[in-house]
C-alpha cells in the first residue's frame, strides 16, 4: 500500500505506524508506544521526478510523465493520470490488482502515442538535434541522421544473431 512520499524516513515510518493502527494490525509497528499523529506526505517541488502516483514519474524535460513496472517501460504521457492508468493495466494484466492507484477504475487502457523524439526505427530516439542507438539498454552512440543509428542497431543485433529484429535487411554481396 502506498502512502505517499516523505521528506525522512522516520515520518515515512509513523504514517505506516499510523495506517497499521487503522487496520488493526498492532504487531507490524516501527514505534509500538508512540501515537504520534501521521505525517502529511511531503509536497513535492516543481522540478521534482516524483509522482504521487505508483509507477509513474516526471521526464527530466519535466513536461510529460513515465510509466514503469519494475524496470519494464510502460510509455510516456502528458499526464501523471493516463501514465497512472497504463500502470494500473499491467498491473491488473499480472493478476495484482491490490497495487493499482486506481482500484474500481474500468476505463479502457490508455492508447500510446508517438513521442516527437522517437524515430521509425527500431532501438533509435532523438536527443537534441542528434540521434542516438540503444539495443537491449546498451548505448550504441550519437549520430547525426536517424538512418546511421539504426544501422550501429542493426551491427548490433546481428552481432546477437537477432536478425529479424534489424531495420534494414543485409544486401546480398555481389
Amino acid at each position: 500500500m502506498y502512502l505517499g512520499p516523505f521528506e525522512r524516513e522516520i515520518d515515512a515510518a509513523r504514517a505506516f505506524d499510523a495506517k497499521c493502527r487503522e487496520l488493526g494490525l498492532h504487531e507490524k509497528l516501527n514505534f509500538p508506544d508512540d501515537a504520534a499523529p501521521a505525517p502529511k506526505p511531503s509536497k513535492r517541488t516543481s522540478g521534482s521526478t516524483y509522482s504521487k502516483y505508483r509507477g509513474v514519474a516526471k521526464r527530466f524535460c519535466g513536461r510529460k510523465f513515465d510509466a514503469r513496472f519494475k524496470s519494464e517501460f510502460l510509455g510516456c504521457w502528458d499526464d501523471e493520470i493516463t501514465a497512472a492508468r497504463a500502470y494500473d493495466t499491467k498491473v491488473r494484466a499480472l493478476g495484482k490488482p491490490h497495487y493499482c492507484n486506481f482500484p474500481d477504475d474500468e476505463a479502457p487502457p490508455p492508447k500510446r502515442v508517438r513521442r516527437e523524439w522517437s524515430s521509425g526505427y527500431r532501438g533509435v530516439s532523438a536527443d537534441g538535434g542528434c540521434w542516438f542507438a540503444r539495443y537491449s539498454g546498451k548505448y550504441l552512440g550519437h549520430y547525426k541522421d536517424e538512418v546511421s543509428a539504426a544501422r550501429a542497431y542493426d551491427k548490433e543485433a546481428r552481432k546477437r544473431g537477432k536478425h529479424d529484429w534489424c531495420n534494414f535487411r543485409k544486401s546480398p554481396r555481389k
